[in-house]
């Protein structure tokens, strides 16, 4: 009977990994950046005002203030939007450089010319038909520069609001590749958990059931207790699937499963021990380590001799460490012929490193007098 599989809920995008909130949250910062402008350029009239002894800002002049600034308010979801698509990471930096160039000095012109034309519409006197008349040549000039340094200066404006949409862009960028990234660690990790799991290879339960078949008749008492054997272990592969870490009393519950049916399969041929001091139950190690270090003993070491041999478990505690050896002593394997990171060998090393840093390790050594041993040392910290 197959498990039942539960459809994978749809993954949502939460926080701020949503472009629509990231928008949302950079237009407020912009907004909150070009308040805090108008009340700089406020306080810098009033401190212009007092220092010429000047009358208080008129009415109209406030109301063109308070228009003006309503522009760059306005302004503000455009900056934002160009914040959080113009930045390097999306594009090639001087792409982005570029596109902020252009459009702070765009936007400024722009602003300019509705700040000039609202300017007309609430009664101000300046025109520039007046100026280019008085004296042709100089008016012209004068007129063109004051509009192109207040173009200037409102690019320069429109720089620092495009800086306050970038520099939070960026950072969200940065989390969200590394969010990004730690899913396909924990997608990788999970692979590489199956991949391991799939070692116990259709042969590998052919034998089991073919050993069980042959109990039945034999000795039907151990038929049933290998059979509750075979199936615990078949249920907790499948249970554990997705844990990358188990505590060592449930790794040791697995394999011992697993060995119950490799002694059916080798009977007196192969002695297979296993020795783990007490206490080290809840010390987390990787999931399904144990069992393709055996196998792999059982396969290329005595199991493979008609002589037959032994095979060794032993776990223990060494310092802030527990060390988990697997040994045989079988023929051994050729320092040359031994195996990289293609191999089992190497995936369960990567996962040691990806589940405790450089805390963690795999050993590849010879077994004394002869054979071949794997230790793996982990940090011993509880579950």
């Amino acid at each position: 009977m197959l498990p039942n599989r539960t459809p994978a809920a749809p993954t949502t995008n939460a926080g701020l990994s949503s472009p629509r909130r990231q928008w949302s949250l950079l237009t407020g910062l912009v907004a909150a950046a070009v308040v805090c402008l108008s009340v700089e350029e406020f306080v810098g009239m009033q401190r212009m005002a007092e220092l010429f002894e000047d009358a208080p800002i008129p009415d109209l002049d406030w109301a063109q203030f308070l228009v003006a600034w309503s522009l760059w308010l306005a302004a503000a979801p455009f900056v934002a939007w160009l914040g959080l698509r113009c930045v390097p990471g999306r594009m090639p930096w001087w792409l982005a450089l570029l596109a902020h160039v252009m459009s702070a000095f765009a936007g400024a012109f722009v602003i300019c010319q509705l700040e000039m034309w609202s300017a007309h519409a609430l009664g101000d006197t300046f025109d520039e038909a007046d100026i280019r008349a008085a004296e042709p040549p100089t008016g012209v000039l004068v007129v063109e520069a004051s509009r192109w340094w207040f173009v200037l200066g409102y690019a320069w404006r429109f720089g620092i609001l495009s800086v306050v949409a970038v520099v939070p862009s960026l950072a969200m960028l940065n989390s969200e590749r590394e969010r990004r990234r730690d899913q396909l660690l924990r997608e990788l990790a999970e692979t590489e958990n199956r991949l391991l799991r799939a070692q116990l290879q259709p042969h590998f339960l052919f034998n089991a059931l073919n050993g069980i078949q042959v109990l039945i008749d034999d000795d039907p008492n151990r038929a049933k207790v290998v059979l509750r054997r075979l199936s615990a272990l078949l249920r907790n592969t499948l249970e554990d699937a997705h844990q990358t870490l188990l505590p060592l009393s449930r790794e040791l519950e697995i394999l011992e499963d697993y060995l119950e049916l490799e002694r059916l399969r080798l009977g007196d041929r192969v002695r297979i021990t296993l020795e783990a001091e007490p206490g080290n139950d809840d010390v987390l190690v990787p999931s399904f380590c144990l069992q393709p270090l055996v196998e792999n003993s059982l396969i290329h070491g005595p199991g493979a001799r008609v002589a037959g041999g032994s095979v060794g478990i032993s776990i223990r505690r060494a310092g802030d460490a527990l060390e988990m050896e697997v040994r045989d002593d079988g023929p051994g394997v050729p320092t040359t012929d031994r195996p990289t990171n293609g191999h089992g060998l190497g995936i369960l090393e990567q996962r040691l490193l990806r589940a405790f840093d450089a805390r963690a390790s795999l050993h590849i050594h010879d077994s004394q007098p002869h054979g071949f041993a794997v230790t793996i040392r982990v940090p011993a910290a509880g579950a």
